[in-house]
């Protein structure tokens, strides 16, 4: 019996690329339930039996997709965290940078497909996506949210642990809103000045205020 390896045929890679970027988007608009295997081959230009070829299932390529930019991010943010640390006790300002700057320098200095994943990760958490909060559940990441939550309870040690884990969630939705909406010219919609001429960091040193001030209150 032949024991070859097979070898991915020409252009897998691309095939699998494009599969993962068009699940993205359409995820990020419809979310996952409203995404179905069959619209994803479809709109990458894939063959019917592509998703299934490359990754078996809607879910795994989910996961392939949080995974991309998640590792790298929580890494960032594992060492950010530290230098916080070493510098003393957090306060509720060095909290809300730990939670912010990672995702916001993967949206302003990762170019398409930063803001994309900031995106797609605003959409995932807003539905509250099991695979998403799964995947974070990994004991090194549990590890970090847990430090942050420990700081959190020295800054404000009279408010109730389970109002400070709902602090966090919403700080959370509005991070992670506020940094999907940094190119969106006509975000104030209320008003209908818009943002337009604000600086992409100007924005970010808005939404860390208004985080660490959710926070603290």
């Amino acid at each position: 019996m032949s024991t070859k390896r097979r070898r991915p045929a020409a252009g897998a890679g691309d095939t699998r690329e494009r599969l993962l970027r068009a699940a993205r988007s359409l995820i990020t608009v419809h979310g996952v339930e409203g995404v179905s295997i069959r619209g994803i081959n479809a709109a990458a230009g894939a063959s019917p039996g592509s998703l299934h070829y490359h990754f078996g299932s809607r879910e795994s390529l989910l996961v392939a997709l949080i995974s991309e930019y998640i590792e790298p991010l929580m890494r960032e943010r594992q060492q950010l965290l530290a230098l916080c640390e070493a510098r003393g006790p957090l306060g509720v300002r060095e909290i809300a940078e730990v939670m912010v700057m990672p995702l916001a320098r993967t949206a302003i200095e990762g170019g398409e497909d930063g803001m994309a994943h900031v995106c797609l990760l605003a959409r995932l958490y807003g539905d509250r996506n099991a695979i998403l909060f799964n995947y974070t559940g990994e004991p090194w990441m549990r590890e970090i949210y847990e430090r942050q939550f420990t700081a959190l309870k020295h800054c404000r040690p009279g408010v109730p642990e389970a109002e400070l884990m709902l602090r966090l969630d919403l700080a959370t939705h509005c991070m992670l809103r506020g940094l999907s909406a940094l190119r969106e010219e006509g975000a104030d919609w209320q008003l209908g000045s818009g943002y337009t001429g604000f600086d992409p960091w100007e924005r970010v040193e808005a939404i860390l205020r208004f985080v660490a001030a959710g926070l603290q209150a």
